[in-house]
């Protein structure tokens, strides 16, 4: 089969309700795109305009016939070897144009991101659809984020409410680092789609905001007189160490080791250029902007934007 681009109006998102999906899913209804949502649970829930799908991530079959008259298929969510790799398969043999792997992470443009331990089957994603795309047998994109804040904040990964302290890595606050939301991925994959062909196997790094552990502090000191905050240090190596014999692309304090060390330890690239995000469109924050929001976090307001 010969690819060949039409449009990008149809598009398939597989892992639709987990914590990156639904968003996406919002964003590209509301862009005008024809959503089909890939589930493995039946009765699962989506706004009316999404046609639903329940399909077996294993069966060869039941994935190609659900990517008939798709051009785009977007993964989100945990996906593991092979799973993914199935999807990729099924996007080929049903003439699907672009894939956008689950790679919604740290910058793994960079050697020293590529050894940890988490990123394996994002490694093994990004060689096979690499090496079907370099054969013309179908386009990707692949999405380098940083933290989404939206996310990370809730968790209190960087500012712990509850102690009035904010996290620093492997000795340094003063490390910056760039970082978005998820409202921000899905404009960025609007954007990207509508570049059409000329978007061909690019990777993007995207960011909303750039800010440093010291930066926070600073800024949630200013918003909340009365309190006493401060620094709290971890060490990445020591929090890896720690998970030694669990599995470090599943296991929730394995993953926040090596993301973390990926985000904030000095080499590893955590501190994004721009120049993707403005080529895209995307609104990058300025200092009074990420201020405001951080406000809001603090005061107990959602994240916006």
């Amino acid at each position: 089969m010969t690819l060949s681009f039409t449009s990008f109006a149809n598009v398939a998102v597989a892992g639709a309700t987990g914590r990156l999906g639904p968003a996406i899913v919002d964003a590209l209804v509301e862009a005008g795109f024809n959503v089909k949502a890939l589930t493995r649970t039946p009765g699962a829930k989506y706004r009316p305009e999404v046609e639903v799908v329940v399909v077996d991530y294993l069966s060869p079959r039941e994935l190609v016939e659900a990517l008939q008259g798709q051009n785009v298929v977007i993964v989100f969510g945990a996906w593991r070897h092979p799973g993914q790799l199935n999807l990729v398969d099924a996007a080929i043999e049903a003439g699907v144009y672009r894939f956008i792997p689950a790679m919604f992470s740290n910058d793994l443009t960079n050697p020293l991101v590529r050894q940890l331990p988490v990123h394996g089957t994002k490694l093994k994603t990004e060689a096979y659809i690499k090496a079907q795309a370099a054969l013309g047998a179908i386009t990707y994109n692949l999405i380098a984020t940083g933290p989404f804040a939206d996310m990370f904040l809730p968790k209190n990964t960087w500012i712990n409410k509850s102690d009035h302290t904010v996290a620093f890595f492997d000795g340094n606050p003063d490390s910056p680092f760039t970082g978005t939301t998820r409202y921000t991925l899905g404009e960025a994959i609007i954007s990207i789609l509508r570049t059409g062909p000329t978007s061909d196997n690019r990777t993007y790094k995207i960011q909303r905001f750039r800010s440093s552990p010291k930066r926070m502090l600073e800024l949630v000191k200013d918003s909340t007189p009365g309190y006493e905050w401060k620094f709290k240090e971890f060490d990445t190596l020591e929090m890896a160490r720690l998970c030694i014999d669990k599995p470090p692309e599943t296991d929730p304090d394995c993953k926040n080791a090596y993301l973390s060390r990926g985000v904030h330890h000095e080499g590893y690239g955590g501190d994004f250029p721009s120049e993707d995000s403005l080529e895209l469109g995307l609104e990058i924050w300025s200092e009074e902007e990420y201020k405001e929001r951080l406000i809001d976090y603090i005061n107990g307001k959602p994240l916006r934007g």
